[in-house]
């Protein structure tokens, strides 16, 4: 067993605390596609790795992440707590037909996993489809934005998707 698939394995067995993060939506402003509004301004999986993390220690690292990352993944401290990958809006993909209205998200660094985010215009509802390549792992839903977007981001980053906190 090399040592990446000992770490792996590890992960995998860690108990981890996830956290559902709700994104704000895309507003119709200067220089924005107006046909984007509604959509998520991103996707944040979060996670905590250490165990050892307390409850007030956590909620502080999750607030942070979802609103001032840039400050969270400066602390060399905070980011050895937390796993965390942001998925960003693929505009050029946008689509639109009779039924429904897609973006792709993907991550700012190499990864093999993407985001589908669709308003479905049949059902009246926000679908979100998590692929691994072409494999779909992982299908949420809700006629609520809020809710949507919580039931996509609760179960935080898959053991192999690559982080966005190092």
């Amino acid at each position: 067993m090399t040592s990446e698939d000992a770490e792996r394995e590890k992960r995998k067995s860690s108990p981890v605390v996830s956290y559902g993060n709700i994104p704000g939506q895309i507003k119709c402003e200067e220089g924005i596609d107006c046909r984007l509004v509604g959509f998520p301004t991103n996707l944040l999986y979060s996670q905590l790795a250490d165990r050892e993390t307390d409850a007030v220690t956590a909620k502080f690292l999750f607030m942070m992440c979802a609103f001032d990352p840039t400050r969270l993944l400066a602390d060399k401290e905070f980011r050895k707590k937390l796993r965390a990958v942001w998925y960003y809006p693929d505009k050029a993909s946008y689509i639109e037909d009779e039924q429904t209205r897609q973006m792709q998200y993907t991550s700012r660094k190499p990864n093999t996993y993407s985001i589908t985010v669709t308003w479905s215009k049949v059902h009246s509802r926000w679908e979100t489809r998590k692929y691994k390549g072409g494999d779909l792992i992982r299908f949420s839903f809700g006629e609520h934005y809020r809710l949507a977007m919580w039931q996509t981001t609760y179960s935080g980053p898959q053991y192999d998707e690559t982080l966005d906190t190092e």
